[in-house]
């Protein structure tokens, strides 16, 4: 029974609130993982590359999962240095309380996404910050209400999807849409 306490650490996750909402309440960042791989199976059909799907799906599956310690960091209160800085210490304190049969794993796909030098953690961190767009989608007066403007998805979110046309492609015409439709 001690092993199963340790893998119930992970469904902690559905108990951090990011800022970003859903209907009245706010998003956890397991649904965020959920919705991020979804979006990560369209778009993966979609490349010209071919690109480790499972890799893909492990690197979104515990990206977000240091948060359990540090909580959800919105994407335009801190510089990403000190939020990088906090997920490592998370990190360290994560490790101390999962199962030992996934610390490796677990340490491997952290690591890779955070050094952001292969293929697949350069499209998950695309697709980290593809998602919660997709999302306000449903919530129009929340772009105007956290300051999203051209400029600034462009400085947070367009260099993510630099390294795949197809994702750029699709991201230039969102904020197409964004503008026509006065979300921004």
């Amino acid at each position: 029974m001690k092993e199963l306490y340790k893998l119930k650490q992970f469904c902690k996750l559905k108990e951090i609130s990011r800022v970003t909402k859903v209907k009245n309440r706010s998003e956890s960042p397991a649904e965020h993982t959920w919705s991020s791989i979804i979006l990560a199976t369209y778009f993966l059909k979609k490349l010209d590359i071919k690109l480790d799907e499972s890799r893909v799906f492990k690197l979104l599956l515990y990206h977000d999962v240091v948060e359990i310690e540090s909580g959800d960091t919105f994407e335009l209160d801190t510089e990403s240095a000190d939020v990088e800085e906090k997920e490592r210490k998370a990190f360290a304190e994560v490790l101390k309380r999962i199962p030992a049969e996934l610390t490796q794993e677990y340490s491997e796909a952290f690591s890779e996404y955070l050094e952001y030098n292969t293929p697949e953690s350069k499209f998950a961190h695309a697709i980290d910050r593809l998602e919660p767009m997709v999302h306000q989608l449903d919530y129009k007066s929340s772009w105007k209400y956290y300051g999203y403007t051209e400029k600034v998805l462009s400085e947070k979110k367009r260099k993510y999807m630099e390294p795949f046309p197809e994702l750029l492609e699709f991201y230039d015409k969102f904020i197409k849409y964004l503008k026509d439709n006065n979300y921004i």
